[in-house]
């Protein structure tokens, strides 16, 4: 099937979810502005908001918070249990933030609440359940880059959240 198409929709759903409805006390939910907001030049974002992409784009100030969700490499895997056959996919959600403070936040939320992503079949209208995938390993890692670049603003606020997806069926 379209594996690989149905975790990198399904690690965008539930990244969305999570944002318009935060878990654990938090009381507001976030504006979500997608691929086609993020081109729009004259689009004015209500604030809360965040620019969720699936495709590797430069920040621009004007257009952060932004998270760009990279579901880059699918490889197999044998568990001992049971001797389960599975794939593992590795997710990295880079998020680039106005201030080191929300750099922060983004990342510790994400550490804390993504541990588990139902993963659908979106090749038919309703989506339907396969099975659940679990993040293992979760890292959060802020990204520097170096001195001599000169570069200032949001690159300076770059928090990548780092983890491998266990895709047990």
């Amino acid at each position: 099937m379209l594996l690989f198409s149905n975790v990198e929709r399904s690690v965008y759903e539930k990244v969305k979810s999570l944002l318009v409805t935060p878990p654990g006390g938090f009381t507001n939910g976030f504006n979500i502005y997608d691929e086609d907001d993020f081109r729009d030049s004259s689009l004015t974002a209500v604030f809360p908001y965040v620019y969720l992409l699936g495709f590797r784009a430069a920040p621009q100030a004007s257009k952060v918070p932004m998270i760009v969700i990279d579901t880059g490499v699918m490889s197999q895997a044998y568990y001992e249990i049971g001797n389960r056959g599975g794939n593992v996919g590795l997710v990295s959600l880079h998020i680039f933030a106005k201030t080191r403070g929300q750099r922060d936040d983004f990342g510790a939320f994400f550490r804390e609440y993504l541990y588990s992503i139902p993963i659908n079949d979106y090749s038919a209208t309703p989506a339907t359940a396969l099975f659940t995938a679990f993040a293992d390993g979760i890292n959060v890692q802020r990204v520097s880059v170096a001195p001599d670049v000169g570069l200032e603003g949001v690159l300076n606020n770059w928090v990548s959240v780092t983890f491998q997806l266990l895709l047990l069926q």
